[in-house]
């Protein structure tokens, strides 16, 4: 066998777009850039290419991968950097890597445990070889996988909060760190309020469960030498969890510069913004891209990542207003007959759920969870929980009929066409962490949390409409998030075409019946002449005042 010579140079592209132009030619993906990727495009390399922290918006359905693939991709040919292109779970990772060889975009993905890691893959990276595809928890990790970046893509941005803060984030859970959680309880009395103390050693009941305290941080300052000590006898005797032992290591000595969150069922101890600056695997790269379709600009962004300033480039002129596929929502609990009688709601969320076969759940919390699957679901229906589709979505598509029960994860599950017609949004998505819920359920800070709020619905709404043609009911549950859709307000800040459709749905729930509901989700079902009649998308010039549409018949 002949020895291997190192290959010609590739053609070297002028920018991302010249590069494009080159794979094209070999590639199995579109022949062309389309006009506003190439304006998001140059705008980057002529303007931003040497910014540390550029923010890229672009709405589902315009190519947001493509563009992160290019930019990855232009800087490893161009300056032979070696660039690490993050999404938020492994399914995620291996579609991106599946679309990048569609792209001629050379990559290797990198996911799962590190000793799992094909050897010769991981050295093409090393080497500037090729684009790694990854996940968020091999950078943000006490021990980070990929920490020699030069550059970092980070997609799905606005829904990476909980993966960023993750390693500074210490939780102890009393069900299953009981010994743990009662010791550092102890701990914490001089700086919880006498009240507090005792509700939280008293028997559980369901009033208990539902506050979240912060501990005085002068009282935890004043306690932070037996605070460490009793974390630090919990993490050496085994009765942390690994994801708190970890944490622990990151916090250890620092316990007193973060925040105490306490609840009967959790202690959260965290910094109120994770230390990135601190983190070099995020820090050193000179440079960091983050993608994402809904970015918003109220400083979420800066905060759920740690920067002081990110710079943006805009939504293409004319996306702006443009969303992806059609969605008909549904408010159960604003019919006449259902909001009167509220016990009847479960029977009718189950039998649309029946009737879908394959519907998506999106819950803020375990609690909603587990309610929703005992009083919504038929009997013995399928349950698919998030562990089982972290690597694909095969175990909820292959069955007729399922439920795929997610808590807290709004992004990062795509189910066009049949894989699935019905998603159902379960309660207010305000409720992560404890420190998301003290701001919200404590100090009814609901306008801190607004623009994550929002991304949110935006984003939950849309899991089974990821492409023009694409359409799906969407059936909103609890009185919080009813009564937060309900506003003006709310409603104006939200995507043009989510506002005109959120809007058509509590029109057509108001002063309705719950049979008229169902005749109504099968016209839009049936996506026929009769659908196409009346459907509320032909927005007015003024997006954030969508006219009012007839009700349907």
């Amino acid at each position: 066998m002949a020895f291997k010579l190192k290959s010609a140079e590739a053609a070297m592209p002028e920018d991302p777009v010249d590069l494009y132009r080159i794979l094209a030619l070999t590639n199995r993906g579109p022949e062309f850039v389309w006009g506003h990727q190439q304006d998001v495009l140059r705008d980057w390399h002529e303007t931003k290419s040497h910014a540390s922290d550029v923010a890229i918006e672009l709405p589902t359905g315009a190519g947001k991968t493509l563009v992160g693939g290019l930019i990855s991709e232009y800087r490893r040919r161009r300056y032979g950097e070696r660039v690490a292109y993050l999404c938020p779970t492994r399914q995620l990772a291996r579609q991106t890597a599946a679309k990048f060889d569609e792209y001629g975009i050379p990559n290797v993905l990198l996911v799962n445990r590190v000793k799992t890691w094909n050897p010769a893959h991981q050295a093409q990276y090393e080497a500037g070889e090729a684009v790694a595809v990854s996940v968020y928890s091999h950078v943000f990790n006490s021990n980070p996988a990929l920490d020699n970046a030069g550059m970092l893509v980070l997609d799905d941005a606005h829904a990476a909060e909980g993966y960023v803060a993750s390693p500074w984030s210490l939780a102890i859970s009393r069900k299953t760190e009981e010994s743990a959680y009662l010791d550092v309880l102890s701990v914490l009395k001089p700086a919880l309020d006498p009240l507090v103390d005792t509700r939280l050693r008293a028997p559980k009941t369901e009033d208990s469960s539902a506050y979240v305290y912060l501990a005085s941080p002068i009282g935890v300052a004043e306690q932070s030498l037996p605070l460490e000590a009793a974390v630090a006898a919990a993490a050496h005797g085994s009765k942390l969890s690994t994801d708190a032992f970890h944490a622990w290591k990151f916090l250890q000595g620092r316990l007193d510069r973060c925040l105490t969150y306490v609840s009967y069922g959790q202690i959260l101890i965290r910094p109120l913004i994770a230390p990135t600056a601190q983190h070099e695997a995020f820090s050193s790269p000179a440079r960091r891209v983050y993608m994402s379709a809904t970015l918003g600009d109220g400083g979420e962004l800066e905060r759920a990542f740690g920067r002081r300033k990110i710079d943006r480039i805009p939504v293409p002129k004319g996306w702006e207003t443009r969303g992806t596929g059609r969605r008909f929502f549904m408010f159960p609990e604003l019919t006449d007959d259902l909001s009167t009688a509220p016990g009847r709601v479960p029977a009718f969320v189950s039998k649309v759920v029946s009737s879908a076969g394959r519907a998506v759940i999106l819950t803020p919390d375990s609690r909603t969870a587990e309610t929703f699957a005992k009083e919504c679901l038929p009997e013995t229906y399928p349950v698919v929980k998030a562990n089982d589709v972290e690597d694909d979505l095969i175990a909820f598509t292959a069955m007729d009929r399922a439920a795929l029960l997610l808590t807290n994860r709004y992004d990062g599950i795509d189910l066009p066409a049949d894989d699935c017609r019905l998603v159902v949004l379960a309660g207010l998505p305000a409720r992560g962490d404890l420190q998301e819920r003290f701001l919200h359920e404590s100090l009814g800070a609901l306008e801190v949390l607004q623009e994550r709020i929002r991304a949110r619905i935006v984003q939950g709404s849309g899991r089974a409409t990821r492409n023009n043609k694409d359409w799906a009911a969407v059936m909103v549950l609890g009185r919080s998030l009813t009564s937060y859709l309900s506003g003006p307000d709310v409603q104006g800040a939200l995507h043009p075409e989510v506002h005109a459709e959120v809007e058509f749905g509590r029109t057509n729930s108001l002063g309705t019946t719950s049979s008229e509901m169902l005749d109504n989700l099968g016209v839009f079902r049936r996506h026929d002449q009769d659908w196409a009649g009346r459907h509320p998308y032909l927005l007015p010039a003024r997006a954030v005042h969508p006219y009012r549409r007839p009700q349907l018949p």
